[in-house]
């Protein structure tokens, strides 16, 4: 099933497969390297919150340039005519303001594009999503990224395709809030001996 026939569950799959199989990625947007931790939808009652975040960086851990990243991750169907299907261009900002309140250092909106499944493996609509997208994030100091999915007939996107993305806003630290210890704590509480890169599902 391509991810734009399962828009129920699309974000919570968009993320693992982005985490699983785009790693490279991931690492490349955020400067990540060895050491750095990752969890997937790490529930937020660790930490005293509720929810979850959908992606969370633990960046160079118990260091004097650590950082925690908090990611948010939404999606949007390109329709064939070029328009998005259900576009929302403020829900996010909730979701983002959130995680700043929470004590992350530095927090992110990641905006998957997903688009029908071309016949060939160049798709025809590799950049309209780019050219159409309108989203924007609330705080200069906010990060923001958006990509784009684009799938090939009869083969799911996790084993063809391509992904490609542009750095709308960079984002930058917040300063100390009173709830990072808690979050660095969280952290803690993870094994990460076998994996850098947890999944933690309820």
């Amino acid at each position: 099933m391509h991810y734009y026939e399962d828009p129920q569950s699309r974000e919570k799959k968009l993320t693992r497969d982005f985490v699983d199989i785009h790693q490279s990625t991931l690492c490349q947007v955020l400067g990540l390297s060895q050491g750095d931790k990752i969890v997937v939808e790490l529930q937020k009652s660790r930490y005293g919150a509720s929810g979850d975040v959908d992606i969370a960086v633990w960046k160079n851990p118990n260091s004097e340039n650590e950082r925690l990243i908090g990611i948010e991750v939404k999606s949007l169907f390109l329709e064939d005519g070029g328009k998005f299907k259900s576009e929302k261009l403020l829900k996010h900002n909730k979701q983002i303001k959130a995680l700043v309140k929470e004590g992350w250092d530095c927090v992110y909106l990641f905006d998957f594009i997903v688009t029908k499944p071309a016949s060939g493996w160049f798709h025809p609509q590799a950049f309209e999503g780019y050219d159409n997208y309108r989203k924007t994030v609330e705080g200069e100091k906010s990060g923001h990224v958006v990509f784009q999915i684009n799938a090939v007939a009869g083969k799911p996107e996790s084993m063809a395709g391509s992904i490609s993305h542009k750095i709308l806003q960079e984002a930058k630290a917040h300063g100390a809030k009173d709830g990072r210890l808690k979050i660095v704590e969280a952290f803690k509480s993870f094994d990460f001996s076998f994996s850098s890169v947890i999944v933690d599902s309820v």
